[in-house]
């Protein structure tokens, strides 16, 4: 996967670890860890949905999940290290589009761990899977969290746990 992956020009990241565990009923993630992407390998991405293009910084994403009959519990936390967001050298950017950036790149700076040089969040997700609700609240308060509290570790939580011997113990009943 990583040399598909790698083959992405400027990706330059890696899975580093993906736990999956398939039971009778149950899809575990228990682990999935992609680390190091360089930022501006995502700039189709931003550029699409926040409207701005990343000069410098890296990615890691985070997330544990478990299906079990049909609901989903988990969560996905992104991480954004050493974020630059503005190129003043730019010349084929309009003023507007310039300013853009900047007000961004304070949002962003604004609400970094300092010590870390890190913004980053913790997206609960969870419901019925044809009904999803991603925590946006909990996702802004992590923010939050992050940024004055305590940053974010680089690793998932190890907060999912699906005991399958406890599942068989129920449907025995």
């Amino acid at each position: 996967m990583n040399k598909v992956l790698n083959d992405i020009e400027g990706y330059q990241g890696s899975i580093t670890d993906v736990d999956l565990h398939l039971y009778r009923g149950a899809y575990i993630i228990d682990s999935l860890v992609i680390e190091n992407v360089h930022i501006k390998a995502l700039n189709n991405f931003l550029e699409a949905y926040a409207k701005v293009d990343a000069e410098q910084g890296v990615f890691h994403v985070y997330a544990e999940m478990l299906l079990l009959d049909g609901q989903l519990d988990g969560y996905v936390k992104p991480l954004l290290v050493d974020v630059k967001l503005i190129d003043w050298s730019d010349d084929d950017k309009s003023v507007l589009m310039k300013i853009w950036e900047v007000v961004v790149d304070a949002v962003l700076e604004i609400f970094e761990n300092q010590p870390n040089d890190q913004f980053a969040t913790k997206v609960p997700i969870s419901g019925d899977l044809s009904d999803t609700d991603a925590g946006i609240l909990s996702a802004l308060w992590n923010i939050l969290s992050n940024a004055f509290a305590q940053a974010f570790d680089k690793d998932t939580d190890g907060t999912i746990n699906f005991n399958p011997e406890s599942e068989n113990e129920k449907s025995d009943k």
